[in-house]
């Protein structure tokens, strides 16, 4: 089977806010429930991790582990999702929703899904309704959690705006708090950890919307805006055979290339081009929608919630070269990240 096969699970609550990612269901359940329904119910082992030497011998690396997904009904084939080291917890989605359960009754699920060969599962719910800027919003807080031998549980406040469905706070590295399920004795320490776990909820709620309060009064002079969006989108690194091309075209030495080496520089330097206008086309476009927020919103208009809301909205909804892979992009991948980039630049002027 293709190694996105996950692509498909996902469960959403009604139409869900999450950029279609999602099946429709209507009525509440536990997370427990979703989990199942959504197929992300099954296991992650370790088990030894070894090489095979070109003598023939197997060698065992006692310092890691392989994290295997095991096989599924529609992928009969274990699947390697890591390593890690032979101390690693594996935290199962079963465990993870056993605990989610007692904060459904508050807060009830929206969305359950899982991404790649089954490595990474997130879990959406829905805490109301709020406002910021005089914005109305819905709020959510996503749990997810990677089984890649390197990432750790992480939980976050993401508001949605309800006018048009912009999810302003996806990017991981924006406003999550780290938590461990891991080493757990019992339900005492079940318990402890599932009030914990709300409190750290309700402290990413609260912390996340003070700062969009503070960017819908913080007034943002041209340079600034300037700098944001080079910060949020910037210039591809210049590599060094285009380098080394524009340095011998400066002095007339070219001709010591051969054609092949030359035909293969100039396409090295026009790969260079092409992501650079990229680049600048991605600013250009955040761009437009600042200036179109300001001129329909004038009582936030100049403000790093009118910056911050165009480059959310260009990372949602730009054309891409697959719906699905925008869909999962917009809050997982590289458009995720261009929200946590502003996110960071724009805070960090409170």
């Amino acid at each position: 089977m293709a190694h996105q096969i996950f692509g498909q699970r996902f469960l959403g609550n009604r139409q869900p806010a999450w950029h279609g990612l999602g099946r429709v269901f209507t009525d509440p359940m536990t997370a427990t429930d979703a989990v199942r329904q959504a197929g992300a119910d099954f296991q992650v082992i370790k088990l030894p991790l070894t090489v095979n030497a070109p003598d023939g011998y197997t060698i065992e690396l006692p310092e890691k582990v392989a994290l295997m997904r095991e096989p599924v009904a529609d992928d009969n084939q274990y699947r390697l999702l890591g390593t890690a080291g032979p101390d690693y917890a594996v935290i199962q989605n079963t465990e993870i929703a056993r605990v989610l359960d007692g904060l459904t009754e508050e807060w009830p699920v929206e969305t359950v899904g899982v991404l790649g060969k089954g490595e990474t599962l997130f879990i959406s719910l829905k805490a109301g309704r709020s406002e910021i800027a005089g914005d109305e919003v819905e709020d959510y807080f996503l749990v997810t959690d990677t089984k890649d031998g390197g990432t750790t549980l992480r939980i976050l406040y993401t508001p949605v705006r309800v006018v048009c469905q912009n999810t302003l706070v996806a990017g991981i590295r924006a406003a999550s708090t780290s938590a461990q399920l891991g080493h757990r004795q019992g339900l005492e320490a079940e318990y402890n950890f599932r009030v914990n776990l709300m409190a750290q909820l309700r402290r990413s709620q609260d912390e996340v919307k003070a700062k969009l309060t503070h960017l819908a009064a913080m007034r943002l002079a041209e340079q600034q805006v300037n700098d944001i969006l080079a910060t949020v989108y910037p210039e591809p690194t210049v590599p060094q055979k285009a380098a080394l091309l524009s340095e011998m075209e400066d002095a007339g030495q070219t001709h010591r290339f051969s054609a092949d080496v030359l035909a293969k520089l100039q396409t090295v330097r026009e790969r260079h081009e092409y992501a650079s206008e990229r680049v600048q086309a991605f600013r250009n476009a955040a761009e437009e929608l600042y200036i179109r927020f300001n001129d329909e919103h004038p009582r936030n208009a100049n403000t790093g919630w009118a910056l911050y809301n165009a480059v959310v909205e260009s990372a949602d909804y730009r054309n891409g070269s697959s719906g699905d892979n925008i869909s999962k992009s917009a809050v997982f991948g590289n458009r995720a990240a261009e929200k946590s980039r502003a996110y960071a630049a724009l805070t960090a002027l409170i």
